[in-house]
C-alpha cells in the first residue's frame, strides 16, 4: 500500500510547538530516493565481492574476529540513530561472509536498530523546539516530517519496514510527541525488515562466494 493512499490519522499528536514545515509532502521522491540509494548499495556490494573477493573474505573474517555481534548492532545503530552515511547492508554482509550465524546477525542487527530509533526518537524529543534543529533538520528532512505529522503511527510503518530513512522518521516521532510506547511497538516491525533485507544480501553473498 502507497504512503498517497493511507488515510490520515486522526488523533495524531501535534507538539507543543508547531514544527514549521517549508514545503508539501513529496512520498513519491521520498520512496524513490530510498529504493535507489537501496540499489546502489546492493550494485556497490556486488561489485566489491565479485572484484575484491580475496580482500574482501579477510577483511570480513577480521571484522567477525575483531568485533562480531557487537560489530553488526553498531553498523545498525549509527544509521538508524543519527543518519549515518554507511547503511547496515555492508555490515550484514561482512557478518555473513565472516562467518557469523544467520540468526545472530539478525539478534544483533535488530538491538543495534531499536536501541539507534529509541535514541534517535528521544534525541529529537529534547531538541525539536531548538532554533538548530528546526533550521537543519527540518530544512533537509521537512517531508518526512510532514509524513509523519499528517499520518502518525500509518507512516511509521512504512519507514520501519521500506527503504525510507527510519532514523528520520524516528526523530519525527520524538519531535511531534508521539507516545514511547505506540512508536517502540510499531519499531518491532524492524525486525522483519532486518530478517528480509539480510536474506537478500545472503542470497548476494552466496553467489559470490
Amino acid at each position: 500500500m502507497a504512503a498517497d493512499d493511507l488515510p490520515p490519522v486522526e488523533n495524531a499528536v501535534i507538539p507543543a510547538t508547531p514544527v514549521p514545515l517549508s514545503r508539501a509532502i513529496n512520498t513519491r521522491q521520498l520512496f524513490l530516493r530510498g529504493i535507489v540509494g537501496l540499489g546502489l548499495v546492493m550494485i556497490g556490494l556486488g561489485a566489491i565481492g565479485y572484484f575484491l573477493r580475496g580482500p574482501v573474505k579477510a577483511w570480513s573474517v577480521v571484522f567477525v574476529d575483531k568485533l562480531g555481534g557487537l560489530g553488526v548492532s553498531l553498523g545498525f545503530f549509527l544509521p538508524d540513530a543519527f543518519t549515518f552515511p554507511i547503511p547496515p547492508e555492508p555490515w550484514m554482509a561482512a557478518a555473513l561472509i565472516g562467518g557469523l550465524p544467520f540468526w545472530e546477525i539478525v539478534l544483533f542487527g535488530s538491538a543495534g536498530s531499536l536501541i539507534g530509533g529509541t535514541c534517535g526518537y528521544f534525541f529529537a524529543r529534547q531538541v525539536a523546539h531548538t532554533p538548530w534543529y528546526q533550521r537543519t533538520v527540518l530544512e533537509r528532512y521537512a517531508d518526512m516530517h510532514k509524513l509523519i505529522e499528517t499520518y502518525g503511527t500509518h507512516a511509521l510503518v512504512v519507514g520501519a519496514l521500506t527503504p525510507l530513512p527510519y532514523s528520520v522518521a524516528a526523530w519525527a516521532c520524538g519531535a511531534i510527541s508521539m507516545p514511547f510506547s505506540r512508536f517502540f511497538a510499531v519499531s518491532l516491525l524492524r525486525i522483519p525488515r532486518v530478517i528480509g533485507y539480510l536474506a537478500l544480501v545472503k542470497l548476494g553473498v552466496v553467489s559470490l562466494t
